[in-house]
């Protein structure tokens, strides 16, 4: 795109037209950058580090789950939980999907910690 056209590149996957977000990408339901889910990772991060002794890296992607619905109306939601890090590595959609039972129980800790901080405020 030539400079000074009006458009600029958004991290969303879409194009940010005169300031202006698009409503729809193709294959993508809205974009929407996230608010107010901060409060949700950093229990979560604290936690994974506790549990797992490693860091739990922030990473999205809108698609493949419903939690981007959430985030289309305002709602703070983040997804964790337990298994591989890469889709690959899980072998996702496939017959032999797999998880290792241990991993599971860990980030079960990891989620019941995280909440119970958050009911506590």
């Amino acid at each position: 795109m030539p400079p000074g056209d009006g458009r600029t590149h958004d991290p969303c996957g879409g194009e940010v037209v005169d300031g202006k977000l698009p409503t729809r990408t193709p294959g993508w339901t809205r974009c929407r950058r996230p608010t107010g889910h901060r409060a949700l990772i950093e229990p979560l991060q604290r936690h994974g580090l506790a549990v797992f002794g490693e860091p739990v890296p922030e990473s999205g992607t809108p698609l493949y789950t419903d939690v981007r619905l959430y985030g289309e109306h305002g709602v703070p939601a983040v997804i964790y939980g337990a298994g591989t890090r890469t889709v690959l590595e899980s072998n996702a959609k496939r017959a032999d999907e797999h998880l290792v039972l241990e991993d599971l129980r860990r980030a079960t800790k990891v989620i019941a910690c995280t909440l119970l901080d958050l009911l506590r405020g």
